[in-house]
């Protein structure tokens, strides 16, 4: 057994790539990896006889895979220097410090003790390994400090706070910015956003904050090896874009709710001198992963959302809200917020565009939780097959009401009241016949305007007494989407019509 650690560097998302890079050099030699999240670093262990089986296989990719310049095409390198950062130099020799004999000195023992108050010398690099001819600093001494802007999001910063002066990026050693160079392309997610002049690249890195299994590191890295890079769609706020990946790539969701990755996603938009930093989040990726992987019209929701020319942002990110936010009325009130949002954005001409049933109920259930007894009670359904009506003949006005109705006031009966006179005035100003056919999720070109009956008009108002929230959002939530199914189609009489 063989237990490395990563340097303690302070900055989660070089930290998270310099164990994925380190995991990348041991798959070369053993399939027993597993990554330990500690405090500020990461333990990386794997079976492995000697570490010398270790440093003959970093010292492999550096020869085939760290040596073309192909490995640091991404933000924060411009072209000029992409030779400088590789570990050969123009003649295709490995570069002196890369020798077997030098590296013996100092690879891998240097990451073999856990890091602890790294920075105590003058000379170390920020990863706390002292600058030396064995360890020079990443990209050489004169074209490349060390940190790059894709690796961590804080390279360019001051050193201090009182050196706002310095502009330089912070230094970093070769080994571990080769590391991260690996941890970058054999673990992060590169995806282009929006074309022309109006793009952007999003570089999306799992942050492990549990321990990894070697399944799971596997799993990963097989999944990872297919959709690396790709075109995720129009341009996105930062916020959305791990939802986005997940919804055009959902097998991975499945693998992110068993790994309870962190997603950190930097967004860099390019410019004259280079890239720039657009935005930078970090998410759990648990809830949205969950979401997506609970039901094909789930990711089916996503993907439609992230499509065409131009992506539904509004929609998007109310829906990133609800799964993503820690106050529970927050997140009821950002899942209505969303079915209205979308039956807006995703709807032309005159077709009204509904999210699934399935959907709707994992909200409910999942994201609202509305109680079961008011999500499933008959009278409610019916009324809320009133409220569809009127959403499908665009008319908002009752759901907006319902939806925003306050607590301790007549608002929701009223509306209903309302809503139900003119139900009954538009069923009435039908010029209905015998041969109409009405289902229950009927559309308004088949002239039938569903209404409950007294007593379940009764029960509603009763449940709200008790759970006015719960039957409010259920409600507008059950209205703003497909019926749950199509009853039998029933023959109407002309008095059952009146």
């Amino acid at each position: 057994m063989v237990t490395l650690y990563t340097p303690c560097t302070g900055f989660p998302d070089l930290e998270a790539k310099i164990a994925w890079g380190m995991a990348r050099v041991a798959l070369e030699c053993t399939d027993d990896i597993t990554i330990t999240p500690q405090s500020g670093f990461y333990q990386i262990d794997f079976e492995l006889g000697d570490k010398a089986r270790f440093r003959a296989s970093y010292l492999t990719l550096a020869r085939k895979v760290l040596s073309t310049s192909r490995m640091y095409n991404f933000p924060g390198v411009q072209p000029r220097y992409r030779e400088s950062y590789k570990t050969v130099d123009k003649t295709g020799m490995l570069k002196p410090h890369l020798l077997e004999a030098r590296v013996k000195k100092c690879f891998p023992d240097l990451l073999e003790s856990p890091p602890i108050n790294p920075k105590d010398s003058a000379r170390a690099f920020l990863c706390g390994h002292e600058r030396s001819a064995e360890v020079p600093a990443f990209g050489g001494q004169k074209n490349g400090k060390g940190l790059i802007l894709s690796m961590s999001i804080h390279a360019g910063k001051p050193n201090f706070w009182d050196a706002a002066w310095r502009t330089d990026n912070i230094s970093l050693c070769d080994y571990c910015g080769q590391l991260a160079t690996l941890g970058l392309n054999y673990a992060c997610f590169t995806q282009r956003l929006g074309s022309g002049r109006e793009s952007m690249t999003a570089v999306i890195t799992p942050v492990p904050a549990r321990r990894l299994t070697p399944a799971l590191v596997r799993e990963f890295f097989a999944s990872q090896a297919q959709v690396a890079t790709g075109y995720l769609g129009p341009l996105l706020p930062t916020t959305v874009v791990a939802l986005a990946l997940l919804g055009k790539l959902p097998h991975l969701a499945s693998l992110f709710v068993k790994s309870g990755f962190l997603l950190h996603t930097a967004a860099f938009v390019a410019g004259a001198r280079g890239s720039r930093l657009q935005g930078t989040t970090l998410d759990d990726s648990v809830p949205l992963a969950r979401f997506v992987d609970a039901s094909p019209f789930n990711a089916a929701t996503v993907d439609r959302l992230t499509s065409g020319k131009i992506a539904k942002v509004a929609t998007l990110s109310w829906l990133n809200l609800s799964l993503i936010s820690t106050a529970p009325s927050r997140r009821r009130q950002a899942a209505a917020d969303f079915l209205r949002a979308y039956a807006t954005e995703t709807s032309t001409g005159n077709r009204v565009e509904l999210v699934s049933e399935v959907t709707c109920k994992y909200l409910i259930e999942e994201v609202a939780m509305i109680d079961r007894d008011v999500a499933e009670n008959a009278a409610v359904r019916a009324l809320a097959d009133t409220v569809r009506y009127f959403v499908r003949t665009r008319n908002f006005g009752y759901v907006d009401s319902i939806r925003n109705a306050k607590k301790g006031t007549t608002e929701l009966a009223e509306t209903i009241t309302k809503m139900l006179r003119d139900a009954r005035s538009k069923r009435t100003e039908k010029k209905s016949s015998s041969d109409i056919v009405a289902t229950r999720d009927s559309s308004p070109s088949h002239n039938f305007v569903p209404l409950p009956d007294e007593e379940q008009v009764r029960e509603v108002i009763r449940l709200s007494q008790d759970k006015f929230d719960d039957v409010r959002l259920a409600l507008a939530m059950l209205g703003l989407s497909r019926a749950r199914h199509i009853e039998q189609e029933t023959q109407l009489t002309e008095e059952e019509l009146q």
